[in-house]
């Protein structure tokens, strides 16, 4: 079985649990307040922007040439896919009224 297969039975109950969180359940629902929406948006934003920093960081610091490799990839894929995505959408929401 892959890692990764384990980790997610692992965190099953705990991610069944997550979706019983008032937050997801107004975001499902449509009924989560726009300022609420905004705030993870821009939460989520800063969390991207620093995580991808510190791929690069690790990626500059290391020695290993596959870990580089992964690590540069990553960061090119959170900027221009995640981050990117994010960009997008803010500009768009900017014409929307509060």
């Amino acid at each position: 079985m892959e890692f990764t297969t384990q980790l997610r039975q692992a965190a099953s109950d705990l991610w069944q649990k997550s979706m019983q969180e008032p937050f997801i359940k107004e975001l499902q629902n449509g009924k989560l307040p726009l300022d609420i929406f905004r705030f993870y948006l821009l939460q989520d934003r800063y969390y991207l922007a620093e995580f991808s920093k510190l791929h690069q960081l690790i990626a500059d610091r290391t020695d290993r040439h596959e870990v580089k490799t992964f690590l540069q990839s990553s960061v090119r894929d959170l900027n221009d896919s995640e981050i990117g995505l994010r960009e997008h959408f803010f500009s768009r929401a900017a014409n929307f009224c509060c």
